[in-house]
């Protein structure tokens, strides 16, 4: 079992990584893991997720109250609502990454509708992609349409937020983060088939294909 230390440094590496691969920028994004049922390491305000320190990151409750903090970094991620409702939504939720990468971003400010599925591996790594309604960023609105998006897609594992960003769930940060990854690269190939001319979406048959493959019930 990883103690808060590791759980710490972990956020840290992939707050690198996130950054060195352009999926967010200046003191964008944010991220966090639920280390326990009613505690939760989120990363501090406005900070560059490039450079954090573990030390820096904030532990918070579901209520958002502080918990832990250093006096110069007492302030959570302003979208620290998001993150604590889909912790409450779900169970199988045990950390989130939050971004800004240029082409998932780019879908969000068209919002551009993902209800079709045009490869498999959206399904193996998402379930579904959600849309959610624009709201004002870091504010109450924000987990009320999370949540109208996720009644629509329960088990989506990837949401992107109207005229804001994208957001990746999983059972721990890194497998979050590589979700973020799969996520842009999903989107970028959808960006050229459109300039091939179009993409062909999977057919009814082949979703139940993968579906079976996938152990869904139906």
């Amino acid at each position: 079992m990883k103690t808060e230390s590791c759980y710490r440094k972990d956020i840290v590496e992939v707050g690198k990584r996130l950054y060195a691969r352009g999926l967010l920028e200046g003191g964008g994004g944010n991220l966090s893991i639920r280390i326990s049922e009613n505690e939760v390491l989120i990363t501090p305000s406005g900070m560059c997720k490039g450079f954090l320190e573990p030390d820096q990151l904030v532990k918070i409750d579901l209520e958002g109250k502080v918990i832990t903090a250093l006096k110069e970094y007492a302030k959570p991620a302003r979208d620290y609502r998001m993150h604590l409702a889909l912790y409450q939504r779900r169970a199988d939720i045990k950390a989130i990454v939050h971004s800004h990468p240029p082409v998932a971003t780019g879908f969000a400010i068209a919002e551009y509708p993902l209800d079709e599925i045009a490869a498999p591996e959206v399904m193996f790594t998402f379930n579904q992609i959600a849309v959610t309604e624009y709201a004002l960023p870091t504010t109450e609105e924000v987990p009320v349409v999370i949540n109208k998006a996720l009644d629509k897609y329960p088990a989506a594992n990837a949401i992107i937020l109207a005229k804001h960003g994208a957001i990746t769930v999983g059972s721990e940060i890194w497998d979050a983060y590589y979700k973020m990854e799969t996520l842009e690269a999903y989107l970028k190939s959808l960006v050229v088939a459109k300039v091939m001319g179009g993409f062909k979406p999977l057919n009814a048959e082949q979703i139940k294909k993968i579906e079976e493959l996938m152990g869904v019930k139906h």
